[in-house]
């Protein structure tokens, strides 16, 4: 796992829930959170760059 994919991992378990990055880490990332069981959208996509928002959802 690579020092970013790490950085981005932990600031999502810290609470934050939009990223934005380069894709190919970004969707690295995404896989790791929807192994989570998180609902994750790509918002933008420009010139190798992208932006993600994970859902939130309430535990019934």
């Amino acid at each position: 796992m690579s020092e970013k994919l790490q950085e981005l991992l932990l600031r999502f378990l810290n609470g934050e829930r939009q990223f934005s990055g380069d894709c190919e880490t970004l969707k690295e990332l995404i896989l790791l959170l929807k192994a989570l069981g998180r609902e994750v959208k790509i918002e933008k996509k420009e010139k190798g760059l992208c932006y993600v928002i994970v859902e939130y959802y309430r535990a019934s």
